[in-house]
């Protein structure tokens, strides 16, 4: 019994915790651009705006990938027939 009520305990500070950090709102007005899209992108779920920018940034960041390794694939590959 008694690591049950620890347990609950600990669970119920936790969720004291969490439920502070969400009431503690960043001041907006303060912030810069980058400092917002920032926060945009470590938290998508907050808005529409928000969820546009990370799947956006995302697709970006696959499609530069991909190209860079086509060039290096390209730019690498032993040449088999040379004159």
């Amino acid at each position: 019994m008694h690591g049950r009520a620890r347990e609950h305990a600990e669970r119920q500070s936790d969720d004291k915790a969490e439920e502070e950090e969400r009431r503690v709102v960043p001041s907006v007005a303060n912030e810069t651009v980058r400092q917002r899209m920032w926060r945009a992108f470590e938290n998508p779920h907050t808005s529409t705006p928000a969820l546009v920018f990370y799947y956006v940034t995302g697709y970006a960041r696959q499609a530069g990938s991909k190209l860079v390794g086509d060039q290096l694939e390209t730019c690498l590959r032993p040449a088999s027939n040379q004159l």
